[in-house]
């Protein structure tokens, strides 16, 4: 690539983005390629950069974040920067392409360039701030969530009876998709076990599974649905958890279109708020073989 399509990649498909299309200009120069065979180390926990790296094509793998790196990603800038060891390895997936500009070469850019380091600091700030938010919602939903966790399914099916052969069948059969499910019959028959092993047996067996009585639901919704800018509902709280509405016959009149639209369109309406989309897992108990 010329220098000038090169400046605009890395505008368009890197985190050098926050530099300007002249300032990338004066960097191309200093770039050489740079070719990595597959499960080969890029950059090693524990010891310091030699350098600024960029993957131009192939495919990285974090082992620390066991994530993957793309086309785009800048490895060593904040280390760099900051002066910091390297936190983490980084290995080649496949046959990969990198741009790299060594330590010293890298930080005279820097030293000529102190925006680099200001904005640096700003997205850092920025990517914080987002953070906190993230870890502030992460705790006001596990707060929501946790008086419902069901921990672990009590016992699995036993027995050789035909019954127990077509109850294991159609626990297996629900448990590989997420369409809602519906569990009936008289007490005593431990229908909130068998939503469990549904759960336990699917594949967001890693997720949490929820248990709510549905008689102790206000007709409100507030609890279900929340208060649009006053507090989360257990439903915004879901993402993909499994939601057993134990007791569904009981479900307050009012709620019912609420439930029913749940069901069919996966969406629900915070109170006061505007329509939002769930992912949750539905899985309905009933004391009816019919609920009303």
């Amino acid at each position: 690539m010329l220098t000038q399509e090169i400046a605009i990649w890395l505008k368009e498909r890197s985190a050098l983005n926050i530099l300007d299309q002249a300032t990338l200009l004066e960097l191309v120069p200093e770039l050489e390629s740079r070719f990595f065979a597959s499960q080969q180390n890029i950059v090693t926990e524990g010891t310091y950069p030699d350098g600024l790296y960029i993957l131009v094509s192939g495919r990285l793998e974090d082992q620390k974040a066991n994530v993957s790196l793309l086309s785009g990603a800048v490895i060593n800038l904040q280390e760099l920067l900051l002066d910091q060891a390297i936190s983490s390895n980084i290995l080649t997936l496949n046959e990969a392409e990198l741009w790299y500009i060594d330590r010293e070469k890298f930080l005279s850019f820097a030293d000529a360039h102190p925006e680099l380091g200001l904005k640096f600091t700003k997205k850092l700030a920025n990517d914080l701030e987002e953070l906190a938010s993230q870890l502030s919602f992460e705790q006001e939903r596990q707060t929501i969530l946790r008086p419902y966790l069901v921990n672990r399914a009590k016992r699995g099916i036993v027995g050789k009876s035909s019954y127990a052969t077509r109850l294991r069948s159609q626990i297996q059969a629900a448990s590989h998709n997420r369409e809602p499910v519906l569990i009936f019959g008289e007490p005593g028959l431990e229908k909130d076990n068998m939503a469990a092993l549904i759960h336990f047996g699917s594949d967001d067996r890693h997720e949490p599974i929820v248990k709510v009585d549905c008689a102790s639901l206000q007709s409100n919704g507030f609890e279900l649905l929340g208060k649009f800018g006053a507090k989360m509902g257990l439903l915004e709280a879901l993402k993909r958890v499994t939601l057993i509405l134990n007791n569904i016959q009981e479900l307050p009149g009012e709620l019912i279109p609420v439930i029913i639209e749940l069901l069919q369109k996966g969406s629900y309406c915070p109170i006061g708020g505007q329509k939002k989309q769930s992912q949750a897992r539905i899985i309905m108990i009933s004391e009816n073989a019919i609920p009303n």
